[in-house]
């Protein structure tokens, strides 16, 4: 959960002397998202040649919500390889962190992720690979517990 940051306002009444309110300090303008990790899988997202509707967690997928989310995290020994790699959104890659992966995959939003790859035609990229090696990963990290 994000805390937002507030400051306090006095409000002087009849009854009470003064009630301090919580206010909203006002939100500074979104940041554009970016990739700390470079991959092909990014590359070829940022270039729009991959443009999978959902992520596994069934969040809806754009050029400016997407991020690289590794399947085993990097602080479990995690690699940033095609097959511990997916296309997230930031809010559920945010949401995630380092918490176990059973805690958030959606097993709808998997299979339209696992389609959509399957059903991919590129020289460049293997889809059918891709699904087998992360599907790989989830089952490992799914028993693994993280």
């Amino acid at each position: 959960m994000r805390i937002e940051p507030v400051h306090l306002v006095s409000i002087q009444t009849r009854h009470t002397p003064i009630i301090e309110k919580k206010e909203p300090v006002s939100k500074p303008a979104p940041k554009q998202i970016t990739f700390t990790y470079s991959h092909q899988l990014k590359t070829l997202f940022k270039k729009g040649k991959i443009k999978p509707p959902v992520d596994i967690y069934n969040d809806k997928l754009t050029v400016k919500n997407g991020t690289l989310e590794h399947l085993l995290c990097v602080c479990h020994g995690g690699k940033t390889e095609i097959d511990n790699l997916v296309i997230a959104t930031a809010r559920m890659n945010n949401a995630r962190g380092n918490k176990p992966l059973a805690d958030f995959i959606n097993a709808e939003g998997l299979a339209k992720y696992c389609e959509y790859f399957l059903n991919l035609k590129l020289p460049e990229f293997d889809g059918v690979k891709y699904v087998k090696g992360i599907l790989d990963t989830i089952n490992h990290v799914l028993d693994l517990g993280i």
